[in-house]
């Protein structure tokens, strides 16, 4: 390499000669990693054959120079680089048809990624998709609160005023603000009847029963009550079903007089006394009881309206009104609560759209000058196969060099959403073991392991909400492997997780793809680790990672030897500005690292301690 560097060509042809002669004769460790030393002896191989045939173009043997170069593409097929001497050495010889062909089955290796967009758009995107939703959400709780609008009035300004014989009519259309089904009203009737004795109809003590089980609950049929006829006006005589001598004069509904009033004493309060109870609009099997039974009337020609009161007392039971007031109360909090959330949600897509870069994930990682947006980017929009980024399950996972970018689909939040109960659920499912069910004290152990889980749960709904993206720095990532061969059909599961943003991100498939995607992850968090500690020891001046841990003395690194490991030109890197030129450090770390899969130890550390050796001396600003 030195006599190289030197323009020393006859000499280096004849030292990367050596080389090469004692690397073919050299033997390849037997064992369990006999396939890993193959293939990183075969790597070794083809390099120095191209070393060799780099040699030989600057001594311009351009016939021997390109026997190398092919030789070298042949020994390790997967060794591009080889393909870029052999155009440039047809170049040399003016051959530019064979030369571009030559670049043309590097630049396309073979079916890559999906194409993907710019951090702007797939936050902006993210936007849009939660705008809508929320949007969605908001117009429907207005909806609601639209058709529960007299109910929440009535709740919040603490309103007893009881209905009326118009407003009863008005309980039946659904626009007049009193919600879609039952809800706490006050009613004060002119006249009260015991159904079983009134004149109008002739209804027995089981058919009784039978309605309040279909109107009030099977529940109110058990604690049993007696069936009344509130009514306004004046009944008409005792018909036949379906007879209509006129119209009627009257309007009624029938109440629910429970036991626990003292039936024999309250009736006769019912009359000109106002009561307070839930107003119940019957079903289709109510009304159908009341049109068998009876004779259904309507709200614009009166008789016995479709409703059903469930009567909980008196307007002078303080006691219970505040109570049924608080809970309308808290159910108006929560509606406001939900809707300022909305609200909020909103403001914040609408300000991505106008500038990504204040979206919550990118706010989390806590740095407003952009530089993490651009580094993003350039690991997003990588063009060396070897590095660019991974994406899993149909795009919502993406995995860059240093980053984890997730997409939560529409779907996530709620399958999250049960997650502690499924946690529960399996937990006590599978609790048992050889000696039988666990004991109280290991079941309240585990319900507790749950219940502190908690915060984590809520954190992570938060951030699988619609529009949600989560950006986690790779290094930062708890990464696991879950195999479960004994499934049908058998798979495996990749986890990341930041505990400390609370983001959670799996992938599932064939348990031996995990098994490598594992590893190409562990191998990109390695590197992202190793390249953030060497830049910020090497700022602060201390001892450098490499140099503590590496098997290689230090003292055999030279400058020359250090550009040589990371394929680095001295002149290209003395150019550049401080920053630029720490990214390519770092860049070409990287790259030497990940390009060969079964790279091994010591050529790693020799790549640290390259970089780590580089690093110190850009940041101390000496000869480079």
């Amino acid at each position: 390499v030195q006599a190289f560097g030197r323009g020393a060509f006859a000499e280096a042809v004849a030292t990367f000669t050596r080389a090469y002669d004692l690397l073919k004769e050299a033997p390849i460790p037997k064992g369990e990693d006999a396939e890993v030393a193959r293939s990183a002896r075969k790597r070794e191989l083809a390099l120095t054959r191209l070393n060799r045939a780099k040699a030989r173009l600057g001594a311009g043997e351009f016939a021997e120079a390109e026997k190398d170069a092919i030789e070298s593409s042949e020994i390790d097929p997967t060794y591009s680089k080889a393909k870029t001497i052999l155009a440039e050495v047809y170049t040399k010889q003016g051959r530019l048809k064979e030369a571009e062909a030559a670049l043309a089955s590097v630049d396309k290796p073979g079916p890559g990624p999906p194409e993907l967009p710019r951090l702007g758009t797939l936050l902006r995107d993210a936007a849009w998709r939660g705008l809508g939703a929320y949007a969605l959400l908001l117009l429907f709780l207005l909806l609601v609160i639209t058709l529960h609008r007299r109910a929440a009035l009535s709740a919040l300004l603490g309103d007893t005023t009881p209905l009326e014989e118009e407003n009863l009519a008005n309980v039946l259309r659904y626009s007049a603000g009193y919600g879609l089904g039952s809800f706490h009203a006050r009613l004060r009737a002119e006249h009260a009847e015991d159904v079983s004795k009134t004149t109008v109809w002739k209804i027995t003590s089981a058919q009784e029963t039978e309605f309040i089980s279909q109107a009030f609950g099977k529940q109110a049929a058990q604690d049993g009550g007696r069936l009344m006829l509130l009514y306004w006006g004046k009944l008409p005589q005792k018909h036949g079903k379906g007879e209509h001598s006129s119209k009627p004069k009257w309007i009624g509904l029938l109440a629910l007089l429970p036991k626990k009033l003292n039936p024999a004493i309250f009736d006769r309060r019912l009359a000109h006394q106002a009561t307070h109870g839930r107003l119940i609009r019957l079903g289709h099997t109510g009304r159908s009881w009341l049109q068998k039974q009876t004779q259904l009337g309507s709200a614009d020609e009166g008789g016995l309206l479709p409703l059903a009161f469930h009567i909980h007392g008196t307007v002078a039971d303080n006691e219970q009104i505040r109570h049924e007031f608080l809970r309308s109360r808290l159910g108006l909090v929560a509606v406001a609560a939900m809707a300022f959330a909305l609200c909020r949600s909103i403001v914040v897509a609408i300000r991505t759209l106008r500038d990504f870069n204040r979206h919550p994930a990118m706010d989390e990682l806590s740095v407003g000058d952009g530089k993490f947006t651009r580094l993003i980017e350039k690991e997003l929009n990588e063009d060396v196969p070897q590095m660019q980024p991974r994406i899993l399950d149909n795009g919502q996972v993406i995995i860059t060099l240093s980053w984890l970018i997730y997409l939560p689909g529409n779907g996530t939040f709620f399958s999250r959403l049960f997650q502690p109960l499924l946690m529960l659920t399996g937990l006590l499912g599978t609790a048992g073991g050889p000696s039988g069910p666990p004991g109280a004290t290991t079941v309240l152990r585990r319900i507790a392991g749950v219940f502190r889980q908690l915060p984590n749960w809520f954190r992570l709904l938060g951030r699988s909400l619609p529009g949600s993206v989560q950006v986690s720095p790779l290094w930062e990532c708890q990464l696991g492997l879950r195999k479960e061969p004994q499934a049908s059909p058998p798979h495996g599961q990749v986890i990341l997780w930041d505990e400390a943003r609370g983001h959670f991100a799996d992938v599932m498939g064939d348990i031996e793809a995990m098994e490598t995607l594992a590893k190409e992850i562990g191998t990109r968090q390695g590197v992202a680790t190793r390249v953030i500690t060497s830049s910020a020891i090497a700022e602060i001046g201390g001892a450098m990672p490499a140099m503590a841990e590496s098997s290689i003395d230090p003292r055999c690194m030279s400058l020359d030897r250090c550009y040589e490991a990371l394929q680095l030109s001295r002149e290209e890197l003395k150019q550049k500005p401080k920053e630029e030129a720490k990214e390519m450090l770092a860049r070409a770390f990287r790259l030497r690292v990940v390009e060969d899969p079964n790279i091994e130890k010591r050529k790693v550390e020799e790549l640290a301690l390259a970089l780590d050796l580089l690093m110190r001396r850009l940041c101390l600003s000496l000869e480079m």
